[in-house]
């Protein structure tokens, strides 16, 4: 289950103070945890920077009616981070 600290960012970033999305941002930023590891991103810590701003692309992307934007600039940090061989990913 995401972090309530995550789940705040992630509101922001929505522009949303109601609680009553949490559920529905929480699943979708597991998901987001989950494709990063699927795609080989150590993820032992969701305070990096480039995780956190992966996480918001994703949600962004994904919320709602969502924005394909998004989801591209995802797909392609995701990418980079993966591709940062020997480069510990959680800094």
């Amino acid at each position: 289950m995401a972090s309530q600290d995550m789940i705040k960012v992630v509101k922001l970033s929505l522009r949303l103070t109601a609680d009553v999305f949490d559920n529905e941002i929480s699943m979708l930023i597991d998901s987001c945890t989950l494709d990063l590891q699927g795609a080989g991103v150590s993820i032992s810590s969701t305070n990096s920077a480039l995780i956190t701003q992966a996480i918001v692309f994703y949600c962004k992307g994904n919320f709602g009616d969502g924005d394909e934007r998004f989801i591209q600039q995802y797909e392609k940090l995701r990418d980079a981070i993966a591709n940062r061989k020997g480069i510990d990913s959680n800094v």
